[in-house]
This record gives C-alpha cells, structure tokens and sequence, in this order.
C-alpha cells in the first residue's frame, strides 16, 4: 500500500505542476452559452446588485449567453448560503462564491449570479444518466464531452493494481487506481471553477451523509465507505475520491 500511495501522490504532483503553468484564467468571454444551475431557478438582475430590480427568473437548465469576461481568481463579489439535501431527511448549508456577470436570454438581457452557471447543461445530462444501467464515472464523462476526442488507457502495474487514465481535448484529465482493498481517483479541469465542479458531481452521485467546507472554499462531500473532496490549486480546480471495499 505503501508503493500504491506513493505513485498516486507522485503523479498527482506531477499533474497539477504541469497544468498549473498552461492554463489560462479565463473562465467566462462574451458569446459562451451557459447554462442555469440553480433548482429554485436564478434572478435576473437590471444592476449587479442584489437590492436592483428583477427582470426575469430563470429555470434550472436555461441557455444564456455571456456578455462579459469573468476570470478566476479576481476575487468575489457575493457569498449565497445555499441548502443542500442529505441523506436521512438532513441537509445542510455551503457558501457559494461568485461574481456578477452580464448575460443575455432569449427575452432579456440583464447580471446573474456566476455561481449558478456551468458550461455544461447539467439537467439534460441529468436526464440522459437515467438512460444509462449503472453508468460509470467514465461514462459520465464521456457524456459530458461527447463532441471531444479522448485518449484512453488502462495500465497494469502489478497484478492486484491498476490505473486507468482518461484525457479529453479540453484538458480534462481523469486518473483512477484500482487497489485491492478500493479505489483513489482524481479528477482535474481547467477554467472551471470549483463550484460548477461540485454540482456536476452531485448530478452524478446525489449520496452525502455529510458535507463540510473549509476555510479555503474547499468542499469534502462524506459517504459510507469514502467520498469526494474539492479543492483548487492556482487556477484549476480538482477533484479527489476514495473509497474502500472493507
């Protein structure tokens, strides 16, 4: 186990160096299609203020289009408590970080909140995942990219242990290793902020028996035998996962 953890680490490492130095910050640019993240829906505002008017309401799953920059790491402009379900009729509250940005629909054009906003349509994946007898989060990912190339590799490296490796053209980048007593995996996305990150995991796995936030806006998602954790580093978010058989 020893060797099995120094590999991950190393790799990891590795990965995030490398990533850490090619990767812009830019997150959003005028003419990105976008979509709505927010099950209650999401204001559409007439002033980058939460006192300003309210043009509209927009539902979970809406297309808009960006009409500003957005750059990670500039700092943000608003915090939104927002209530999360758990397991056994509990929930909890996480801080979502964010900043206005200009966008417009097919009526209107107006600021929303960047924390409710993903680059991918996350409800109509959502519905394609039910289509899919126990999908994997490779399947998942392929979902998520299916108009980009990847690269696929499945690597022994002893007879009890393995890693697979994914690589989409976006620079997403997947690596999971298979121990005999579990799993570790880690996940890795540039220009895609941590937040929009958490709610495309919790598209794929809703399970939590707990949440908890960290000072630094990471988020540990707790399951029974393991779960997810969120973090950043420079400007590109990540996701590490574990979970053991015993």
């Amino acid at each position: 186990m020893k060797l099995e953890k120094y590999i991950f680490y190393k790799f990891l490492l590795l990965l995030l160096t490398f990533h850490s130095s090619v990767n812009s910050q830019l997150l959003y640019r005028p003419g990105d299609t976008l979509y709505v993240i927010a099950g209650s829906g999401l204001n559409m505002r007439n002033s980058p203020d939460r006192n300003s008017d309210i043009i509209s309401v927009l539902k979970n799953g809406d297309q808009v289009i960006a009409q500003s920059f957005f750059n990670i790491g500039v700092g943000y402009d608003l915090i939104i408590k927002d209530r999360q379900k758990l397991e056994y009729d509990k929930s909890v509250d996480i801080d979502i970080y964010g900043n206005w940005i200009l966008v417009s629909s097919n009526q209107d054009t107006g600021y929303v909140f960047s924390g409710y906003l993903s680059s991918y349509n996350l409800e109509k994946i959502k519905g394609e995942l039910k289509e899919i007898y126990n999908c994997t989060f490779i399947d998942y990912l392929k979902i998520l990219h299916k108009d980009e190339k990847y690269i696929y590799n499945e690597i022994p490296i002893t007879a009890e242990f393995k890693k697979e490796i994914i690589s989409f053209e976006n620079g997403l980048t997947y690596i999971n290793y298979h121990y005999p007593s579990g799993n570790e995996s880690i996940l890795t996305i540039p220009n895609v902020s941590l937040f929009e990150l958490y709610f495309m995991i919790r598209v794929y796995d809703s399970f939590a028996i707990d949440i908890k936030q960290g000072s630094s806006k990471s988020i540990t998602i707790h399951q029974e035998l393991g779960g997810y954790q969120f973090f950043t580093i420079d400007f590109l978010s990540v996701i590490k996962s574990g979970w053991s058989c015993k």
